[in-house]
């Protein structure tokens, strides 16, 4: 089916307002041409943050090349109308006072943080940083910091204020959203959206889980602030192909997929002849679609580590492919 009218490329990293009626009058003229293909395999896209906030050039945490995957997104979902099942499209919703904004943070001059300052949990105890509120136990707030810097994840930074809850930063880049409702419209079928990040105590790169799930106090009770989404993950695994496109690649990309990983991984464990189709193998990353975060003065390496996970990734049995590969028909 021919791509709509009012789609113009060039404008994927422009803001402007939803041209509902535009495209809700030629949906009634293109529904006329569209015929849902048969096929025995069901496929779902998964958008990972495709949010004002990383993708608009001028955003406080753009990524560089974003607007770029956005367009070969909405190419992606234009040229396989027929065949895309269903979208479901994560938003990363933030407020002021959280533990990776610099507002969370105040020294003994009352001065908040830079934005990406690296805090570590020997900066809390030697009292070089500590909560802005009086009432959030520093035992928590060690307690998550050690958790962090003993796994394999990434030191806490605070980073630009994004994405804030009712902010336009939080919008889905406004190309990327005509393509949505365009989809909705032809297809019948609402997008399924996920928000994730809005707890204070904790940083949420992934969609289906928290950087640390649990904090405790010195006495071993518990702080529960997060959990995995099983139902998530539940919904996308029933599909036979999930393709996985969004921003960053370096970090909500790279964690989603490592969570997708381990989740299959523990379920071959527990059902090693299950028929629920736990593989990695239906996992296919549109490598074209996603960018990394670039590296400021001090920070990791994050191209050299998207491009290092990648490889991971293709070696667990996901498909590392692109946007304009051919989706066959089964």
């Amino acid at each position: 089916m021919r791509k709509p009218c009012f789609y113009s490329p060039n404008r994927a990293g422009d803001l402007y307002l939803p041209r509902y009626d535009i495209i809700q009058n030629e949906v009634r003229e293109l529904r006329k041409e569209f015929k849902p293909v048969p096929k025995s395999e069901k496929i779902v896209l998964f958008l990972i943050d495709p949010q004002v906030g990383f993708c608009i050039p001028g955003a406080s945490l753009y990524v560089d090349g974003a607007e770029k995957d956005i367009e070969r997104t909405c190419d992606f979902i234009y040229r396989n109308l027929e065949l895309i099942d269903e979208i479901r499209v994560s938003l990363d919703t933030h407020t002021v006072f959280q533990i990776h904004t610099p507002g969370f943070w105040i020294n003994d001059q009352n001065e908040n943080p830079d934005p990406f300052t690296m805090i570590t949990l020997e900066n809390i105890r030697e009292k070089k940083w500590r909560p802005y509120a009086e009432w959030i136990p520093i035992e928590l707030i060690e307690s998550y910091l050690e958790q962090l810097e003993k796994s394999e994840k990434y030191i806490l930074i605070t980073w630009e204020y994004h994405t804030q809850k009712g902010s336009v930063d939080n919008a889905v880049v406004p190309m990327l959203y005509e393509t949505l409702f365009f989809y909705s419209l032809m297809t019948g079928k609402e997008i399924k959206w996920v928000t994730k990040g809005e707890s204070p105590w904790t940083e949420n790169y992934s969609v289906l889980s928290p950087e640390v799930p649990n904090l405790y106090f010195k006495d071993g009770s518990m702080k529960s602030v997060g959990n995995f989404d099983e139902n998530l993950m539940t919904d996308l695994i029933s599909f036979d192909r999930i393709y996985v496109a969004g921003e960053a690649l370096s970090h909500c990309v790279k964690a989603t997929l490592e969570d997708m990983h381990k989740a299959i991984q523990k379920e071959k464990k527990r059902m090693p002849n299950n028929s629920l189709g736990f593989e990695e193998s239906k996992i296919y990353i549109l490598e074209d679609c996603m960018s990394p975060v670039q590296p400021t003065e001090g920070s990791p390496d994050f191209p050299a580590i998207a491009k290092e996970a990648l490889e991971k990734f293709k070696l667990t049995g996901m498909r590392v492919v692109k946007s304009t590969d051919i989706l066959t028909k089964t």
